[in-house]
């Protein structure tokens, strides 16, 4: 499984969602309406990635697509993701 594959696993099970109700071309704000629960997302994606993403970066994320881009892109495609570490 590919690091893009297992974020938007973690993604999902974070909101509850199946996997494949998170394609890609969906709005974040259509996917978590709620502000806070995105910023603890965001908090947990970093937390399980191991990387920071700046508030300059988030304002340009519109998608899941760039959602999963941007944590890929910020851990290297190292296979960083840590997918199951909360699962219960």
């Amino acid at each position: 499984m590919s690091d893009r594959e297992r974020l938007r696993t973690v993604i999902a099970r974070e909101l509850g969602q199946q996997v494949d109700a998170l394609p890609d071309a969906l709005s974040v704000r259509d996917a978590v309406p709620d502000s806070y629960a995105l910023v603890e997302l965001v908090l947990g994606l970093q937390e399980r990635t191991g990387t920071r993403i700046d508030g300059e970066t988030m304002n340009h994320v519109v998608s899941i697509g760039d959602l999963l881009d941007v944590f890929v892109t910020a851990s290297g495609g190292t296979g960083s993701v840590e997918a199951d570490r909360r699962a219960s």
